[in-house]
């Protein structure tokens, strides 16, 4: 009896794991706070936060045609921004509330850099 309710609690052990690897969250084991894994929905790029119960989106950085390799946001933003191939180049999705980050969207003369 107490075999089979070992068992059991080990069946119940397996699948609770194998339910977290598959449920597309992550643990964080320093802060035990669950960490937004992103997929594409509807054409746009969301998270799903199971603490706030909600899809929440994800901000991403990126050039839109029509650059013209003027280097006015590489010279702003040496942490976002590199010129490569007489075009602007994303070279970092961390730090968007950046104040340098705002200033190279804002100074762009073509207005092609979009963060959203």
């Amino acid at each position: 009896m107490k075999s089979m309710n070992k068992q059991r609690l080990l069946l119940i052990f397996i699948l609770i794991f194998l339910s977290n690897i598959t449920s597309g969250c992550v643990i964080d084991n320093n802060s035990n706070k669950e960490q937004v894994r992103s997929k594409n929905v509807d054409g746009k790029t969301v998270g799903y936060d199971k603490t706030l119960s909600k899809n929440i989106a994800v901000k991403k950085v990126t050039i839109l045609d029509g650059c013209i390799g003027c280097g006015v946001c590489a010279k702003i933003d040496r942490e976002h921004f590199v010129i490569a191939a007489h075009r602007a180049k994303v070279i970092s999705q961390n730090n968007l509330e950046a104040p340098l980050l705002t200033a190279a969207i804002k100074n762009c003369p073509t207005a092609v850099i979009a963060l959203n």
